[in-house]
């Protein structure tokens, strides 16, 4: 059992994803998870870095208080691997490799735990090069389906994403410039989120709704003069962020509003 656990909470690592009102921003260590996206590899490979080493200073899970990733790159700039190490050790704990077709979109990820498949993500595009399919296998004693996710867009403004193993639904609605402006997921306590931006293009207020209309949260998002994110808060925490000179974050930090709590995480970068 205690295996079963344990393998659990590091797919819980390799499968976790920024929630969708949060791809484009920051919070507590979800930079980290950010990376895993495209637009994550986008920004590792054209600040051409080499490694990020992250410091929890009161991590939930000892193992996690210090972690260090290396990128592999292709002649064409892709990501083709990471490592990940724990807590000062040489010796790689997990990778993810990524494969792309001849158009450079990810058509496959597969996640190692040593030397050993764990588990694996692939990707179907439709005719305009838009995500249109997702499935996920998990490898422990068999190799076997984990769940399917289903894209369809109903306009070049709407988004319908559906879970092919409940039939549950999310909804996904953008302005003209690709900022995310409302969400709705299909669940027990359906919730409606609206996004609102700046003249800039800048997401400043989230507000969320459930099913009566009643608003249920509320986030606003502040930032510098070069536009970049520094604050977030809402009703449970503040959010601060800083950043180095190559305008990559320094540091983040997080005030529980109930308690005064202060975690904080710091980031350490090489180049090539």
């Amino acid at each position: 059992m205690m295996r079963i656990l344990r393998l659990f909470f590091l797919f819980s690592i390799f499968f976790k994803v920024p929630s969708v009102l949060a791809q484009r921003e920051y919070w507590m260590r979800g930079y980290e998870y950010h990376l895993n996206s495209t637009a994550g590899r986008d920004l590792i490979r054209n600040n051409r870095i080499a490694t990020m080493e992250v410091t929890d200073a009161k991590p939930q899970n000892e193992a996690l208080k210090k972690v260090r990733h290396r990128f592999h790159f292709n002649e064409l700039g892709l990501m083709t691997n990471k490592s990940t190490y724990f807590n000062d050790r040489d010796t790689v704990s997990y990778f993810v490799y990524y494969y792309y077709d001849t158009e450079s979109r990810l058509t496959r990820t597969r996640y190692f735990i040593h030397d050993t498949l764990r588990g694996e993500r692939n990707y179907k595009y439709d005719d305009r090069g838009r995500l249109a399919e997702e499935t996920s296998f998990l490898v422990y004693q068999d190799y076997y389906p984990t769940g399917g996710l289903k894209y369809e867009w109903i306009n070049d403004s709407i988004k319908v994403k559906i879970n092919l193993r409940n039939g549950k639904q999310e909804v996904f609605k953008y302005d003209r410039r690709g900022g995310l402006t409302e969400y709705r997921k299909d669940t027990a306590r359906p919730v409606n989120y609206f996004n609102y931006y700046n003249l800039d293009g800048k997401r400043v207020k989230t507000v969320s709704y459930n099913t009566v209309g009643e608003e249920y949260g509320k986030q606003n998002f502040n930032y510098d003069e070069t536009r970049r994110l520094i604050r977030a808060s809402s009703k449970e925490a503040e959010y601060m962020f800083t950043f180095d000179e190559k305008n990559l974050l320094k540091e983040e930090r997080k005030v529980h509003a109930a308690t005064g709590k202060v975690q904080a995480a710091t980031y350490k970068y090489t180049y090539w």
